[in-house]
């Protein structure tokens, strides 16, 4: 399932992954209180991160940057597009987003204006391409983002998606997914989180991704699980979020 929520707003943070964020929780806690608990609330790490099956892409249209701010002109909004198998998940998100309108996030407030439904797209061979709606980040079992000429990139790669897979639908992948970059570019994002900033005294966390077209190869029904859940980590941060061109 995959739909598009369009907000009109006068300014919004340039680093507003954790924004992103914020719009779901409030949007779950709206609709389901329960689902909230388990998702953002769960003492236990990861259970809750567990049950975290999609991912998301922002998009800013007619806009100016200035310091830390994006302003939005005249007829800018901001887009967010949502996507996973999970339902449930997303008839409770689709169902918060509309009941609510107003979205607070420390004094950024986006007016809703309305959702739009996309049309899923199905793979049906064993190879396909891939363009990026939001950045890809590949991170190593050490914790380190990974670049996409590391010889060990596909190797993580499979890592994280065996692991979103498997948290999914309780098995990893089938058969080992094969990565060809065809036209992709390093894009570092800085993210500001209040954990990170308290643990480490940094302001910034730098974010190695990339963006542009990829070709992944393997069995069918992962391919397809992919193209809903995301690629890599920090999906839920609007990134790893992709669209089927080929």
């Amino acid at each position: 399932m995959r739909f598009s929520v369009e907000f009109e707003t006068d300014k919004t943070p340039l680093h507003s992954n954790m924004q992103d964020v914020s719009i779901v929780k409030e949007a779950i806690k709206e609709s389901n209180t329960e689902l909230f608990n388990e998702m953002f609330l769960n003492k236990n790490h990861k259970d809750s991160r567990n049950k975290k099956h999609y991912c998301c892409a922002r998009y800013v249209t007619n806009y100016e940057i200035k310091e830390d701010l994006i302003n939005i002109k005249e007829g800018g909004k901001v887009i967010l597009n949502f996507s996973s198998p999970d339902l449930e998940f997303m008839t409770d998100l689709y169902n918060g987003l509309m009941d609510k309108v107003i979205f607070n996030y420390k004094g950024f407030i986006l007016k809703k204006k309305k959702i739009i439904m996309i049309k899923e797209k199905s793979i049906k061979g064993r190879r396909a391409v891939f363009k990026t709606l939001s950045p890809i980040a590949i991170r190593t079992k050490e914790g380190r983002f990974i670049d996409i000429e590391d010889s060990n990139y596909e190797e993580e790669m499979n890592y994280i998606i065996n692991k979103i897979l498997e948290n999914y639908r309780g098995y990893g992948a089938k058969e080992y997914i094969r990565f060809k970059p065809i036209n992709m570019k390093k894009k570092v994002i800085k993210e500001e989180i209040e954990d990170f900033k308290r643990i480490t005294q940094k302001r910034f966390l730098y974010v190695n991704s990339y963006i542009g077209t990829f070709e992944l190869s393997g069995d069918t029904e992962d391919l397809n699980l992919i193209y809903k859940l995301g690629v890599g980590h920090r999906r839920c941060q609007s990134f790893g979020m992709v669209d089927v061109i080929g």
